[in-house]
């Protein structure tokens, strides 16, 4: 018998539909065995395919197969007409490696010191040719059972491999439920949720935390993008697990990363390694973390974090980065406890005009009392100097940290701009008696700005310098950040900052907070409101994972039915940063309201699966708490889950959006 294309992974074997034949050769003075059909013609798993994810890693679509039962197993083998003109692998194979798909009716052609039983045979763990070219070790006694028991939810599953050659090994993984009757609807979409992978050295771990009860297709695929010939993705082995519905409701990930969390192939072919959390899984109890990081400045890297209950667009505050010597590093203030995903995204090429994810972290915060504030505004994701400042011919004097202590609440700044360029500066704090207190005084000396910082309350701050040509102000770049920290000085009574000399010098003394929010769209533009009693207001848009700085050209300010707004143009697919700006002739800017826009592809209403990630995500959630519910069990974070989400699901419309402050 053989495990071809009327085989169903799981379930017991057929003799009659799965009989085969295949040969035994006697080559110098021994017995050797080949498939010269399974050399020329065999089946393969439709799945797998890199469509399934986008190159950062976002979840696509789900496999077209039919939605039956039986499509789930055997109609999604397919025959497979090798490219070249033989498989080689099925060439005088290894008796170890061929018992895995082939058993012969007589023991004794197994060629093995032990020959396997048929039991043993049937249960064993669903392998291909994969494995065997990757040279994966599969230890029998640990992780080489097909069906494996999810004992309250959990299972894990180990791979290894040579350590040397795994570096350029990426892997990924599909997760399925086997059982589709009446009752039990698909949550095939966010099954990911529950599942984790890390590639540590010599191994590749995956670990499942599944909700609810069923049997579950767990398949994983890999590819050494070193080797030409095994640079596709393909079909490793299948799993199946059982899983009985846990006592403990799991909380489901923020984010399912292609490339995994932690270390991976596309991380160590950048040089880029971590130095003080070489755990790709950090748990924290106060959500504050100092991660460091060794790599190269030419990677220009961004942050991303994910959370399954906060808007993106909101946790951009709790995070910051910037890069000194050759190290990167990144610190956090989480809000609230939860499970939060890290991204990195950077240039895996200098001629590729779009980022893509190289390394991620999974962070836990257990800490319950969690009530971290966040950092002060911050133009762009990295401090200090932004890396394509020398492109707009500003450089700055300051120390090559992004930290400025202002002793005694006083600081200055210098920066030198080409003519022609004209330079705007933001000045933000949390603390609003901070903001009534604090100003800014500016000097010019030719090619020369000087920035004289007076911050008499003690506590963080945040100075943005933007700098635009003045013969082209549609685009406008992120110079410098900084991150300022004033040891403050006794104030008397008598002493004021907001008296009508200083108003301009204290333009940002309204500390109301920033208009933030994550719009969703299928269409090709957005319509969001122009602040109201506001002068002066300036737009501009970016893409997230670009280089390129933010520009005005895609934004247009209309009037309709005496409403103002702003049509924002989103031709393509990916995220958008869209800031609002408050502006004063003489050099001073203020940020208004920031949209994360994230344009998707539009549904087809007659293909149910479909959907969007956050629509699959609600639904799976009300899925998991309706079948946890007729099972007595706790639906306690789910039903958190979904009133977070439907507070975050009210402001993210599927096509056109429009909003009124």
């Amino acid at each position: 018998m053989t495990k071809s294309k009327m085989y169903t992974v799981g379930d017991p074997v057929n003799h009659e539909e799965m009989s085969a034949q295949w040969n035994a050769v006697h080559v110098r003075g021994e017995w050797r065995l080949l498939d010269l059909f399974w050399a020329v013609e065999c089946v393969e798993v439709d799945s797998g395919k890199d469509e399934e994810y986008d190159e950062n890693g976002d979840f696509l679509e789900e496999e077209s197969v039919d939605d039956n039962d039986d499509a789930i197993s055997k109609a999604s083998f397919i025959r497979y007409q090798h490219s070249e003109e033989a498989d080689e692998q099925y060439f005088l194979t290894d008796p170890r490696q061929l018992i895995w798909t082939h058993l012969p009716d007589d023991p004794k052609w197994q060629l093995m010191k032990t020959p396997m039983t048929e039991k043993e045979w049937q249960d064993q763990l669903y392998v291909r040719e994969r494995t065997h070219e990757m040279e994966l070790s599969i230890k029998r006694n640990l992780y080489g059972k097909g069906i494996v028991d999810a004992k309250d939810g959990k299972a894990d599953i180990i791979l290894w491999f040579p350590e040397e050659r795994g570096k350029g090994y990426e892997f990924k993984h599909s997760f399925k439920r086997t059982d589709r009757s009446e009752g039990k609807r698909p949550i095939d979409k966010i099954l990911n949720r529950f599942t984790v992978f890390d590639h540590i050295k010599d191994r590749i771990h995956f670990k499942c935390m599944l909700p609810v009860a069923g049997r579950f297709y767990l398949e994983l695929y890999g590819r050494d993008k070193q080797d030409k010939d095994l640079k596709e993705f393909d079909l490793l082995c299948t799993y199946v697990i059982v899983s009985s519905t846990p006592d403990k409701e799991p909380e489901p990930l923020p984010d399912y990363p292609r490339i995994g969390w932690g270390e991976c192939a596309r991380s160590r072919k950048l040089n880029l390694f971590p130095i003080t959390h070489k755990e790709a899984f950090i748990t924290t109890e106060d959500g504050i973390l100092d991660i460091r990081m060794q790599g190269s400045d030419k990677l220009k890297l961004k942050i991303k974090m994910k959370s399954a209950i906060i808007d993106d667009a909101n946790l951009v505050k709790y995070v910051m980065m910037h890069w000194h010597a050759g190290d990167y590093m990144i610190q956090t203030r989480l809000p609230k406890p939860g499970k939060y995903a890290l991204k990195l995204y950077g240039f895996a090429t200098p001629d590729v005009p779009e980022m893509v994810n190289v390394y991620n972290y999974m962070i836990t915060c257990t800490g319950r009392s969690v009530k971290n504030y966040p950092f002060p505004c911050f133009s762009q994701d990295q401090l200090g100097e932004d890396p394509n400042a020398y492109k707009i011919w500003v450089r700055g004097f300051q120390t090559e940290l992004s930290y400025i202590e202002a002793k005694e609440g006083h600081t200055k700044l210098e920066f030198e701009a080409k003519d022609g360029i004209l330079l705007q500066c933001e000045l933000n704090t949390n603390n609003p008696v901070a903001a009534e207190r604090m100003r800014v005084v500016t000097k010019e000396d030719r090619s020369h700005q000087f920035y004289f910082l007076d911050l008499p309350i003690e506590g963080e701050y945040s100075f943005n310098l933007y700098a635009y040509k003045r013969s082209n102000a549609q685009r406008m770049h992120n110079a410098f950040t900084y991150l300022i920290h004033s040891t403050g000085r006794p104030i008397e009574k008598s002493q004021t900052n907001t008296t009508k000399g200083n108003a301009i010098r204290n333009f940002w003394k309204d500390s109301n907070e920033i208009t933030t929010e994550t719009i969703e769209t299928v269409e090709d533009e957005v319509i969001l409101p122009v602040p109201r009693c506001m002068d002066n207001l300036v737009a501009f848009l970016a893409k997230r994972k670009s280089d390129e700085p933010p520009n005005s050209k895609s934004v247009e300010r209309f009037t309709e039915r005496d409403i103002e707004l702003y049509r924002v143009k989103v031709p393509e697919m990916g995220e958008y940063v869209f800031t609002i700006y408050e502006k004063k002739d003489i050099g001073f800017i203020k940020s208004r309201a920031r949209y994360l826009i994230r344009k998707v592809e539009e549904e087809d209403d007659d293909k149910e699966d479909d959907t969007t990630e956050d629509q699959d995500f609600m639904e799976v959630l009300s899925i998991i708490r309706d079948e946890r519910r007729k099972e007595g069990k706790s639906v306690a974070e789910s039903e958190r889950q979904l009133q977070s989400n439907r507070k975050i699901k009210l402001n993210q419309p599927k096509g056109r959006h429009t909003a009124l402050m």
